[in-house]
């Protein structure tokens, strides 16, 4: 590898680290045991509460006693999960 790829690599990373370090940060500070929905691109969503984020991992509690781990750089986006009792014309 060349000395910049070797750069342009390190530098990748390095954003990479900042971004997870960074949504971990407010994961935990704002959504910490709140219901979640998560979307990592494609078809790929996942609900449930929050109950741990760290070492670039969100685990989501998805039923009693059941748990999904995600990588955190893998995340597109990442909201409150609607409450149901909250009709839609409430949003517009």
């Amino acid at each position: 590898m060349e000395h910049w790829e070797l750069l342009k690599d390190i530098s990748v990373r390095k954003v990479n680290y900042i971004r997870v370090n960074h949504l971990e940060a407010f994961i935990v500070g704002h959504l910490l045991n709140m219901e979640v929905d998560v979307y990592c691109g494609w078809s790929d969503k996942f609900s449930g509460k929050v109950v741990a984020c760290a070492d670039g991992v969100l685990t989501l509690e998805t039923e009693k006693g059941v748990y999904t781990h995600i990588a955190v750089d893998k995340i597109v986006a990442i909201w409150k999960r609607q409450q149901p009792w909250i009709s839609e014309s409430h949003h517009r």
